[in-house]
């Protein structure tokens, strides 16, 4: 769970996302299922993670993670997200194979040999700053062993820093949002908290170009490592009323033992269901949309409640009042009302579960009545016409 997805939208989730990578010192493959619960009336979102990854036969990692995300609504519009983790895992290592899977034949890892079998512990917080323009975040990842070696080397400590920016830049036909992270990775050995020279520190930058239209995301991305080649990306998602699908293809170039350089290829699959919020811990969190004419004005303003919509509003572009609908289930349920430019009624009446039902009322230029009709769920029962009246 990232500070860069939590707390959003409080939605319970369970979701798989499948990793795979070629590579002639073997094929990584990886998995991990998560299953998040919403807690509104605590302002939280907590989960559990259980990922495994394998490369080769000598290469596999499992993970058990404890997730816990607490958000802080600093305004209507501008909130703050805060994230903590443990994680337990098992792991079994060979590190030149491990470590050097972009680019093996690397003099800065030759000095590794053997398989490790180690167990560790691993804790993370982390924060975000949400705006509608944009998020601003850190995370930092404390990893400590504590049973198991690489041959000839002490037990590792890490610390893994993640900084990201992101941007909301709205056009008129979507959202571009670039997103760029640093990550800054360290180890020490053991406890002695010096510097292990056999695992160098490592840096590396992610930039990500991503347009979001309508329920589609489509984006590319490029990722550079210290003393590695860089790893490209395309992606493309889509996201339906309780189904979020995505995937992402991408290459990897990487040396061969003759110093050539080769090309891989990463290919990663997600899938994501939403699931009912919990009666107990519910409370309602709404939210609006709003659509701009070219000066700015407002066009279209869109209330939702629990990301369904409950409310629609049109604007004339003097601003006026143009029509206002409500929702419930995506239908039309409840008053519906439409006006002139001048604020005056055009018509009046009500819908239920997207259906004509009750009187509605049609009035004339100058703001008067002039015609009623009687509905029952979308049959005309009854129409009257008359005499301009003031209602």
């Amino acid at each position: 769970m990232h500070p860069c997805f939590t707390g959003l939208d409080y939605k319970s989730r369970i979701s798989i996302n499948q990793l795979y990578q070629s590579h002639p010192l073997g094929d990584l493959h990886t998995v991990n299922t998560t299953y998040d619960v919403d807690l509104p009336k605590l302002n939280m979102v907590t989960g559990l993670q259980l990922a495994g990854d394998r490369m080769g036969s000598k290469n596999q990692n499992l993970m058990f993670r404890w997730n816990v995300g607490y958000l802080i609504h600093l305004s209507e519009k501008v909130r703050m997200v805060y994230t903590i983790h443990v994680a337990y895992a098992n792991q079994s290592i060979d590190a030149p194979t491990y470590f050097n899977r972009f680019n093996y034949y690397d003099t800065l890892f030759t000095t590794l040999s053997g398989t490790s079998q180690e167990k560790y512990f691993e804790q993370s917080i982390g924060s975000a700053f949400y705006t509608p323009y944009g998020v601003f975040g850190l995370r930092s990842t404390l990893n400590r062993p504590y049973l198991g070696q690489f041959n000839g080397s002490s037990i590792l400590l890490t610390l893994n820093t993640n900084i990201f920016l992101g941007l909301n830049l709205k056009t008129a036909h979507g959202t571009f949002k670039p997103i760029y992270s640093y990550s800054y990775y360290g180890s020490w050995n053991g406890m002695n908290f010096t510097t292990n020279p056999k695992f160098p520190t490592i840096s590396n930058h992610n930039i990500a170009l991503n347009y979001h239209y309508k329920k589609w995301t489509s984006g590319i991305g490029i990722r550079t490592i210290k003393h590695h080649p860089n790893m490209y990306h395309a992606q493309v998602g889509v996201e339906f009323d309780h189904v979020k699908l995505g995937y992402s293809v991408g290459l990897s170039p990487y040396k061969n033992l003759a110093n050539e350089r080769q090309i891989g290829i990463t290919s990663q699959a997600t899938m994501e269901f939403y699931l009912n919020r919990s009666k107990y811990y519910h409370r309602p969190v709404y939210r609006t949309e709003i659509e701009e004419f070219p000066d700015h004005t407002t066009k279209f303003e869109r209330n939702y409640m629990d990301d369904q919509l409950i409310e629609s509003i049109e604007y004339y572009d003097n601003g006026m009042e143009k029509i206002r609908m409500s929702y419930q289930d995506g239908l039309l349920n409840g008053f519906y009302t439409e006006y002139n430019d001048n604020g005056d009624y055009i018509m009046e009446g009500q819908y239920r579960k997207g259906l004509k039902n009750g009187v509605w009322s049609y009035y004339n230029a100058e703001g008067y009545r002039f015609k009623t009709e009687k509905y029952y769920m979308g049959k005309l029962l009854k129409s009257k016409t008359f005499e301009p009246e003031m209602y």
